[in-house]
């Protein structure tokens, strides 16, 4: 027994020197031989300013778990990467090829002899008249129903709307309805049917029913339209991608990673003359003349009617760019997709905008068995790479036609549109550069480079049947032709880069800070308390040895 308290007192006596040598504030009050209220007194102290030590560093652990970001904007100077462009003309069928599309209802459409009341939209107003009994007035009560399933019930009246339209009603709906912009009703009050979106609807649904060779084969070509491109006083690369959207047929992009912009102003961009062929528009189709073009990152699939803009005919417009680019913290710190992994998957560079609408398809095609949208479909051509989409069940899926496939398509898409984050994951991109524009212009050509465009243009054709420019006026032949710049405006970009807001350095910092300021705790108080727990385990292994030999000597 005395062995075991001689023991014991080594270890009070062990801890009582590393406590009065402790750096600790505090401690070596505490272990002192000082009266007991006066210990008791620094005991209660140190306890509650370690007990807020604590608590400032659980707040600063907190704060470095929730892994929030800041801000940093700088501005730089370098030559800059330059964008891929997309053109299409606003004319999505050329006239001459309006009588070789296979379709009737389409050919009639376009020769304005199409009669729409064949194609009632999917829903029909009826309305009916009755006289509730104790009433002297009749009530008149108007309902909705699907063609599909029209009760057997005749009404006292039925109500359609006048759609016998005549052609020039398609100029009138120049952009086609998407889900992005649509109405989250099912179905439309009574007498909003428009006969323009009736008009136009009816058009895009023949239109998509089309083969693409035929609708590449009706619409405007490239060899055709593009009479002039220059990069830096150079010969553009010819484009090589294609796409065919629903909006304005064949579209174009001009894109190479050898286009690095190292002069500001016209001359170190991008130089477009164009033929809009106004002579193969069909007039009663398009309110105008002019070209739609998209600015995106080279490698994206481009959206001309989400992300595009409309240039004009008869002018010479300069199109200046400024470049912001934007670095975002991937996870813990946020959310993004990693456009270098996209692209080694898909071969095409990740946009969110791109993201949604594949994902709209995707579920349409699932869900309904029609497909409402291109980019599935238009990737292929873009990329060289099929997009697997595995969530298609069929390779065969055609456009939303049907009474059925509308009321499917309209109901999801009201679904979609309130929760888009429930049917789709798109997070933006990790890294992204957001192009900003500016315009300026002028009237061109003057009389005599606007014949010279003329012959230039008529050259192109196969036969001089073909080129009909002569039978444009004077100012419609203007307003055939225009001359694009595009080009940055300086060489400088913002770039705006997340950080994390509390990285590891800094929170070492802050707990260092909060216990030092406490109870004044260093990190060389580690080593004390090291120090002090292998004396401790040393004096506590002597003991035990002791107390076995004890023990083995009794035995």
């Amino acid at each position: 027994m005395k062995e075991d308290s001689k023991k014991n007192t080594q270890i009070r006596s062990l801890l009582t020197d590393v406590g009065s040598e402790s750096s600790i504030h505090g401690i070596s009050r505490i272990v002192s031989d000082r009266p007991i209220y006066l210990r008791l007194l620094w005991l209660i102290a140190f306890l509650v300013a370690l007990s807020f030590g604590l608590y400032q560093v659980s707040t600063i652990i907190h704060l470095f778990l929730k892994y929030s970001v800041k801000t940093n904007v700088e501005v730089r100077y370098s030559p800059i990467a330059f964008p891929a462009i997309t053109i299409c003309n606003l004319n999505i069928i050329k006239k001459s090829e309006s009588g070789n599309l296979g379709n009737q209802n389409l050919q009639r459409i376009l020769n304005g002899s199409y009669s729409y009341s064949t194609t009632l939209p999917t829903l029909i107003q009826t309305s009916t008249t009755t006289t509730p009994p104790g009433t002297q007035h009749p009530t008149s009560t108007t309902t909705h129903s699907s063609i599909l399933n029209i009760p057997n019930i005749i009404p006292t009246t039925v109500v359609t709307p006048d759609l016998n339209l005549n052609l020039s009603t398609l100029s009138n709906w120049n952009t086609r309805s998407d889900f992005y912009g649509s109405s989250d009703q099912l179905h439309p009050e009574p007498g909003e049917f428009q006969e323009d979106y009736i008009a136009y609807q009816t058009f895009i649904e023949e239109y998509q029913t089309l083969e693409r060779n035929i609708k590449v084969h009706a619409g405007h070509k490239i060899e055709n339209m593009l009479l002039e491109c220059t990069y830096a006083g150079q010969s553009c690369e010819r484009p090589s991608k294609n796409i065919v959207t629903p909006d304005y047929g064949n579209c174009y992009t001009l894109q190479s990673r050898r286009y690095i912009s190292g002069t500001s102003g016209p001359l170190g961009g991008m130089t477009l003359t164009i033929n809009l062929e106004n002579h193969e528009a069909i007039e009663k189709m398009t309110e105008g003349f002019g070209l739609r073009l998209a600015l995106h990152e080279v490698g994206s699939f481009p959206l001309p009617l989400e992300k595009g803009m409309t240039i004009s005919g008869g002018f010479e417009t300069s199109l200046a760019l400024k470049l912001t680019t934007i670095q975002r913290k991937g996870p813990p710190y946020g959310d993004c997709e990693d456009s270098v992994e996209y692209f080694k998957r898909h071969l095409v560079r990740y946009t969110t905008q791109g993201c949604i609408q594949t994902c709209w398809e995707t579920h349409v095609a699932a869900h309904c068995g029609c497909i409402d949208g291109y980019l599935t479909s238009e990737i292929h051509f873009f990329t060289d790479h099929k997009l697997n989409v595995t969530e298609i069940p069929n390779s065969t899926v055609t456009g939303c036609y049907t009474t059925a496939e509308k009321d499917c398509f309209a109901k999801l898409r009201r679904d979609f549109l309130m929760s888009v984050s429930t049917y789709c994951t798109c997070p933006p991109p990790c890294f992204e550069n957001v192009y900003t524009t500016s315009f300026s212009g002028a009237i061109w050509p003057h009389e005599t480079k606007l014949a010279e465009l003329k012959n230039t243009s008529c050259a192109r054709y196969e036969n001089s049947t073909a080129c009909r420019l002569d039978m444009l006026t004077s100012s419609t032949l203007r307003s055939n032709f225009l001359k694009l710049h595009i080009y940055f405006e300086e060489l400088n970009y913002e770039q705006i880069v997340e950080e994390p807001m509390y990285d590891i350095t800094q929170v070492i910092a802050d707990i260092g800070g909060s216990l030092g300021l406490c109870v004044g705790v260093s990190l060389l108080c580690v080593f004390e308390a090291v120090e002090a727990i292998v004396g401790v385990l040393l004096a506590l292994k002597r003991k035990i040895q002791g107390q076995t030999r004890v023990k083995a000597q009794f035995n």
